[in-house]
């Protein structure tokens, strides 16, 4: 069971890390090429959420990829790991955008500089730096699946 969890804890925040991400640098890039129109930049959150069914197909396929060469490096059947990484990307997904606080998000604002788009971009760098440490350290030789 704490196989389980490490795996999921560490697959869920690799591949929400890598979703953040992703929307962050679409947003980023959509402020620059906005160039201070307000009437231009108020679409990008819009668009963001138009293009997440995509950022999230990526999402899972990196984590799944990961958790999928860390099992078969280490020996082992892979399809229960990569179900867990699957399942815990999509939970992320749910806590990160579908959730109506918006939690995650308002727990990065409390960083300090989290308006600049660098200490945003390096949040999310440190957080899937972490999950895939995690994913690592939770596969272990000879004993892969759950």
């Amino acid at each position: 069971m704490k196989h389980a969890a490490g795996l999921s804890i560490g697959a869920g925040l690799f591949g929400t890390a890598l979703l953040v991400a992703a929307g962050d640098i679409f947003l980023w890039n959509w402020e620059r090429g906005a160039s201070g129109h307000s009437d231009i930049l108020a679409r990008g959150p819009f668009l963001l959420s138009l293009l997440l069914p995509y950022f999230l197909a990526a999402a899972l396929g990196i984590a799944s990829m990961a958790t999928a060469v860390l099992v078969r490096r280490r020996g082992g059947s892979f399809a229960r790991p990569v179900g867990f990484a699957a399942g815990a990307v999509l939970v992320g997904f749910a806590l990160a955008y579908l959730e109506p606080t918006g939690l995650l998000f308002r727990i990065r604002a409390a960083f300090p500089g989290a308006n600049n788009w660098g200490v945003r971009l390096g949040l999310d760098a440190l957080a899937a730096a972490a999950g895939y440490a995690i994913l690592a350290r939770s596969i272990r030789p000879g004993q892969a699946a759950p």
